[in-house]
């Protein structure tokens, strides 16, 4: 069975046309929820800087 409450943070899995969304929920469940109850999360976290290649190595020893 497939629930899910408000609140709940799911995980897209497939948009359907006609306003339905496949979306696994925390318990690891899938199932069909209306498009417009989706609402997107705020990035909680700060992007990470962008990889950078390392040109050369060096180190001291003390």
């Amino acid at each position: 069975m497939f629930l899910t409450s408000k609140g709940d943070v799911v995980v897209i899995l497939k948009e359907i046309d006609g306003g339905w969304t496949l979306v696994k929920n925390p318990s690891g469940a899938e199932g069909y929820i209306p498009t417009s109850y989706l609402g997107a999360l705020e990035d909680s976290k700060p992007a990470e800087p962008p990889p950078v290649q390392i040109d050369r190595i060096s180190c001291s020893m003390a």
